[in-house]
Parts: structure tokens; sequence; C-alpha cells
């Protein structure tokens, strides 16, 4: 995650994490991780 900690994610695949410590959610699709920031 951008606050530092790793995410429970595959290297490549479908998947989604959200970081404890600021709430951003990640989503995994194929290669592409995109950051969804917490509150929007």
């Amino acid at each position: 995650s951008e606050f530092g900690e790793q995410l429970t994610l595959p290297v490549s695949g479908e998947g989604e994490a959200v970081c404890e410590h600021t709430g951003t959610r990640y989503i995994l699709n194929g290669n592409q991780l995109t950051k969804l920031v917490a509150g929007s």
C-alpha cells in the first residue's frame, strides 16, 4: 500500500485489498492495480 503495508494480493489475476491504516481500497484486475481513495 501507499502507507507501506504489504497487501494480500496475487502478482496477477483478480483480487481486492484494503489498507487498514488509510482505508484505501486496492483492486487488482489482471495485471492492473487500481487505488480507490477512502471517502471517494
